[in-house]
């Protein structure tokens, strides 16, 4: 359009002269459309979408994690059972266990003695939380597809009717709700990952070293690292606050409801993130009691893949070093192109 001030060459410069010097010419706007710029809920709309799919492969990232964590704890398998998932059908549970169980395939896991009659509930329960995530996000792209393919115009032009109406259907509450519902399923997600990792540390449930020290008395090992996840946990459970109720009246009485979407959207990327940190410190607790048990060479097949890429950047924890190294390639490893091209083979 010509207005205001943009980066040109490094200078800011007004949009005109840019345009200017660069042989552009400002776009004539047609009927509605400086309404459309700037009276739509476009922009979170589209980064809805995008975040959406962050989500798609954080809970297949939460899948394989738990199934590395499940070989490092050596947890008891029935509850992947597919027959007595399949007497709870909820779509993202029979998703999630099926996962794991493609995860595990040729795993000693199928074929060992069980130590535990029962697990956890974050060993024993993993796949259902995460199930009722993707319950949550198959909600979310549902309500959003409607969007999309939807008009929000106010007024609504009718063509066939040769009419235009005032109307609400600019109002974001329908695919603003299951964002918020999502913010609180991946805060289920974030405690119930913390919750094994500090299993993994305890050797009541482990029957392993404390701490998962290779050396009691000489190396602390992942001790002090729960202050880390715990704390990273603590602020996903605050931003997964509603904030969907939190507006004002504005603009002379009129605009009396919102919804505040894009500031939604923004605590969605800062919990992912989050995640990305706490499921890579699982996965890091989960490489090392891999190793105690000296078991490499039973796990999974796709577990054994996620395992060489957690080794090849961190080796194994035999005296205690600064961690922070650590966490951060783990992170790296658990965003990386190569793990997505784990978990999403096809």
């Amino acid at each position: 359009m010509g207005e205001g001030k943009v980066f040109y060459k490094g200078k800011r410069i007004k949009a005109i002269e840019a345009f200017k010097k660069t042989g552009l010419s400002p776009v004539n706007l047609g009927p509605k459309d400086g309404l459309a710029i700037v009276g739509t809920n476009a922009m979170a709309i589209g980064f809805s979408v995008l975040v959406l799919q962050k989500i798609n492969n954080i809970i297949k990232l939460a899948d394989l994690v738990y199934a590395l964590s499940l070989e490092g704890f050596k947890g008891n398998t029935s509850p992947l059972h597919e027959k007595v998932n399949a007497e709870r059908p909820y779509d993202g549970q029979l998703i999630s266990t099926k996962r794991v169980r493609s995860f595990l395939s040729n795993s000693y896991l199928w074929k060992s003695s069980i130590d535990s009659l029962q697990d956890p509930l974050s060993y024993r329960s993993a796949c259902h939380v995460h199930g009722a995530v993707l319950d949550s996000l198959k909600f979310a792209k549902h309500q959003l597809k409607i969007q999309l393919n939807s008009s929000e115009d106010n007024p609504c032009v009718l063509p066939e009717e040769d009419d235009i109406i005032h109307s609400g259907n600019f109002e974001p509450l329908a695919w603003v709700l299951p964002l918020e519902m999502l913010l609180i399923g991946l805060s289920h997600l974030s405690r119930i990952s913390c919750s094994r990792t500090i299993k993994l540390s305890t050797p009541a449930f482990t029957k392993l070293s404390r701490f998962l020290t290779p050396s009691e008395g000489q190396t602390i090992a992942y001790g002090t690292i729960q202050k880390t996840f715990t704390s990273l946990d603590t602020e996903i459970r605050h931003l997964s606050n509603p904030c969907s109720v939190d507006y004002q009246s504005i603009s002379g009485n009129i605009e009396d409801h919102s919804t505040n979407a894009p500031y939604i959207i923004e605590k969605m990327n800062k919990v992912i993130d989050n995640l990305y940190y706490i499921l890579a410190m699982e996965a890091m607790h989960a490489a090392q009691a891999i190793d105690l048990r000296n078991v490499v060479n039973k796990i999974g097949i796709t577990t054994c893949k996620f395992y060489h890429l957690i080794r090849n950047e961190i080796p194994f924890l035999e005296k205690d070093r600064v961690l922070t190294t650590d966490i951060k390639k783990a992170y790296n490893v658990v965003k990386s192109k190569q793990l997505l091209e784990i978990i999403n083979p096809n």
